[in-house]
């Protein structure tokens, strides 16, 4: 993602839904290497390459596709996907065939027919090399990391005009009971970019919160008081004049 990607992204946020323009450009096919999170572990490519938890990536929150794509013998054969940040109606199940269940394929892990169409999330993500990144996910832990991520992205999007979310690489777990331990990816919002700003200053660190503040766990955190007002300066010894006659 380059800084004009940034500052069309940044643009469209405001412009989406009033601006045909701004809406026809977010529709340019997404580009880069493919982000995927398996066993806590963020990983790209063909070969697996891993991104250190903790990695830093600017979040291209206008350009978030949601919609179905359809599988076949892991081959994406057709899709329907649509910008979320054009509001639309999600197509129903309904609307895509494949109704015949005994025609669908045997899932590898639970030994079930699975449905060949997958409700999908698509988020373009960018380090601070300008290298691109898709976090295109349809399980159940990456949708609600995309979930969480554009809860926590529209409380601040107004307050913050013109710039873009930057996440860190996270990851959490739970015990699920048939399959045991059981990770989920987390891509908490850490800092924000202005528009035109350089993609290397995603790494700078970010400003401190209160509870990153040291101060000594055996006392109460307060307001401090308010120092005691400055007593006046006394005034020097009065010495007699004496009287002449």
């Amino acid at each position: 993602m380059t800084n004009e990607l940034m500052t069309r992204a940044s643009t469209e946020v405001g412009l989406a839904g009033t601006d045909p323009f701004a809406q026809y450009g977010a529709r340019a096919q997404q580009q880069g290497l493919y982000l995927s999170f398996k066993n806590g572990d963020w990983s790209y490519g063909q070969n697996g390459d891993e991104l250190p938890i903790g990695t830093r990536l600017i979040a291209n929150m206008p350009g978030l596709r949601i919609g179905w794509k359809r599988w076949q013998d892991r081959q994406v054969t057709s899709e329907v996907m649509q910008l979320l940040i054009e509001n639309p109606r999600e197509a129903p199940r309904s609307t895509l065939g494949d109704d015949d269940p005994s025609l669908w394929p045997i899932d590898d892990r639970t030994k079930q027919v699975r449905d060949p169409w997958a409700l999908t999330n698509e988020l373009q993500l960018v380090d601070g090399t300008g290298q691109q990144y898709i976090y295109s996910t349809s399980s159940q832990g990456g949708l609600n990391c995309i979930r969480r991520l554009c809860e926590e992205y529209s409380k601040l999007r107004r307050q913050k005009p013109n710039m873009l979310p930057v996440v860190e690489l996270e990851a959490d777990h739970y015990q699920h009971k048939e399959f045991g331990k059981t990770y989920v990816p987390q891509l908490p919002i850490c800092a924000w970019l202005p528009e035109g700003s350089e993609v290397a200053d995603i790494d700078a660190p970010p400003e401190p919160k209160l509870a990153d503040l040291p101060f000594d766990a055996d006392e109460p955190v307060s307001d401090p008081e308010p120092a005691a007002p400055a007593a006046p300066p006394k005034s020097p010894p009065r010495t007699r004049t004496p009287t002449r006659f």
